[in-house]
């Protein structure tokens, strides 16, 4: 069955001091498809944005597990799964990580490193967060496009 995953990504940042940093928060099923991405600031904590980020899905989540580390881990996250119709697989602080519970939420951390490869979105040149959001949804497409649309039979002829 399918199931999602939810993490931040800080992304749009440079070394200096001045220079503004972004939370990309992705949620993504387990083959690496972004269902919705969300920008806010660097100074957010993640445990504020698990509802703004279910609120960008692009389609209808029912009956999804949804994985997410300790960052998100709160009672009020657990409602927030509870009221999309997801059944919440937060991590505890508590409790001790294993492979296994990890390797649910590595395809979030997979798209992570994918969308790290589009050079726009390592520095925030935009001036609102919308457009970086537009930025990394087209590089997100863009991903999707090269992984199932790869093969000879897609591939442009002439």
């Amino acid at each position: 069955g399918l199931t999602a995953a939810v993490d931040v990504g800080l992304l749009g940042g440079g070394r200096a001091r001045d220079e503004a940093v972004a939370k990309l928060s992705a949620l993504v099923d387990n083959n690496g498809v972004a269902y919705g991405l969300r920008c806010d600031p660097g100074n957010r904590p993640d445990v504020t944005l698990l509802e703004a980020t279910l609120g960008s899905a692009l389609v209808e989540l029912d009956a999804m597990p949804l994985y997410a580390d300790r960052g998100y881990d709160s009672r009020r996250n657990r409602g927030v799964c509870l009221a999309h119709g997801l059944a919440d697989r937060i991590f505890r602080r508590r409790c001790k990580t294993v492979r296994r519970t990890n390797a649910r939420r590595i395809v979030v951390e997979h798209t992570f490193a994918w969308l790290g490869r589009y050079r726009r979105l390592l520095h925030c040149f935009e001036a609102t967060s919308e457009t970086f959001t537009a930025y990394a949804l087209l590089a997100a497409g863009n991903l999707l496009s090269r992984r199932f649309f790869s093969d000879s039979a897609f591939a442009p002829t002439g």
